[in-house]
């Protein structure tokens, strides 16, 4: 009898914790950053943004955010520490804060961590809270700024829970293209990029993208990209543009010899250059270093093409090919868009000289 009872006891042990686990919600996977070394469990129902930094891994907006005036922002960057520990990189974020180091013991995938936490209660963006933590020789931050009434409390600590570290993979083997297009000069032409590819700051945002491709380990870019949409003047057309542009770029002493242009899958109106050395300005007194480029450029209508100067510098790593490979596929995606002015086209050149 006793036997009988047990079983009962077992079975309904069994099927009491069958029917917790079945109710429980299913969990969101992880999402990886393999360039970044971790993995966690982005904050459900924002929006991801296209990052804007170098060591930006991934940043959000508040999904009751308006166009350009966030609610609230997550953001997670690694970089090289400028302070020698932890407990100073923390102290610094909270002086930037107007805030202070929470002295509750805390951890991100079993590494130490610590919290940074700040009011706000007015309207404007301010960040209120941080998560810091060292590993192999990089600073990890995870940071949420808020506007007054809203809160990244629990974003944050789902994305601390979640954290996992993993091996750190170089970018060259993560090179897929997003699959929304970025559109450029108000809709004149569009292009697609890889999806870790950055954006630096520029005035005319609008006409060009600076672009690059960010080597967490290097703490330097290992593939850039400059796009700009060049309007053609009334004298000069898009077969004496490639030219001038060959021209200047050796009055400036960028290379020593002509561009030697070649058609791109047999297409007149989209032309690359061969890898060419070139000295351009290092930033450090007017010096100049030695790098890769290439040259593109793309007719999207009778008035206007899209230029783009790639850089592969000489100490990213892996195979220069690999580089010279992506840029073609860059190229390839440059199309008109809804902007672009139809019109008759001129035949271009035979031959890929100049």
């Amino acid at each position: 009898m006793r036997r009988i009872f047990m079983a009962w006891v077992i079975l309904w042990a069994s099927f009491g914790l069958s029917a917790v686990i079945a109710s429980e919600p299913p969990q969101i996977p992880l999402t990886p950053y393999p360039t970044a070394g971790v993995a966690f469990r982005g904050p459900s129902g924002w929006v991801e943004q296209v990052r804007d930094k170098g060591k930006t891994i991934a940043w959000w907006i508040a999904p009751d955010s308006r166009p350009g005036k966030p609610t609230a922002i997550i953001m997670v960057e690694c970089a090289k520490p400028v302070d020698s520990s932890l407990d100073e990189a923390a102290r610094g974020l909270a002086r930037g804060f107007h805030g202070e180091v929470d002295g509750r013991p805390t951890s991100m995938g079993g590494t130490r961590a610590l919290r940074i936490v700040a009011k706000n209660g007015g309207p404007s963006l301010r960040p209120v809270e941080a998560l810091a933590a060292m590993h192999e020789g990089r600073l990890y931050l995870v940071m949420g700024g808020v506007t007054a009434g809203h809160s990244v409390k629990e974003e944050l600590e789902s994305i601390r829970a979640s954290w996992t570290w993993t091996q750190i993979e170089p970018p060259f083997r993560h090179l897929e293209l997003r699959d929304k297009p970025f559109s450029l000069a108000q809709g004149a032409a569009t292009i697609q990029l890889p999806e870790l590819m950055y954006t630096y700051p520029h005035e005319e945002p609008d006409r060009v993208l600076d672009l690059g491709l960010h080597n967490f380990t290097r703490n330097a870019p290992d593939f850039l990209a400059y796009v700009q949409v060049v309007p053609l003047p009334t004298v000069l057309d898009f077969e004496a543009y490639r030219g001038q542009l060959s021209d200047r770029l050796q009055a400036q002493g960028i290379v020593k010899k002509p561009i030697v242009w070649r058609k791109l899958e047999g297409d007149p109106d989209r032309l690359v250059s061969e890898t060419m050395q070139a000295e351009v300005p290092d930033g450090t007194r007017g010096r100049k270093q030695s790098t890769n480029i290439r040259w593109a450029v793309v007719r999207i209508d009778d008035r206007r093409l899209v230029s783009v100067n790639f850089t592969l510098p000489v100490d990213a790593p892996g195979d220069r090919e690999t580089y010279v490979r992506l840029a073609d596929r860059i190229v390839e995606t440059i199309r008109p868009g809804p902007a672009a002015q139809p019109g008759p086209r001129k035949p271009g050149p035979a031959g890929t000289g100049r």
